[in-house]
C-alpha cells in the first residue's frame, strides 16, 4: 500500500519531532528551505558516508526476515 503525500508528510514530521524535538525540527525545515538544497547530491553523499553495500545487504535481509514477500497482499508472484 502506497502512502498518500499527506500521510508521508505527517509521518515525516512525526519522525522529525520525535527525534529532533519541535524547535530543532523547525530549524531543520528553515535550513532546508533557505539553502539551495540538491536532494540528489545530498542523498549520494549521505549514502556514500553512512550506508555501504554490506549495510544495505544486511538491512535487506532483515527486512525479508521480518516481512517475507508472500505476506504482502499487494504483491503478486509472477
Amino acid at each position: 500500500m502506497q502512502l498518500s503525500n499527506e500521510e508521508i508528510m505527517q509521518k515525516g514530521m512525526q519522525c522529525l519531532v520525535e527525534n529532533l524535538g519541535e524547535v530543532e525540527t523547525e530549524y531543520f525545515i528553515f535550513n532546508l528551505k533557505r539553502q539551495s538544497f540538491n536532494y540528489t547530491e545530498w542523498q549520494r553523499d549521505f549514502f556514500e558516508q553512512h550506508f555501504n553495500l554490506n549495510t544495505f545487504l544486511q538491512t535487506a535481509q532483515q527486512t525479508v526476515d521480518e516481512k517475507p514477500f508472500n505476506e504482502n497482499p499487494n504483491c503478486e508472484v509472477i
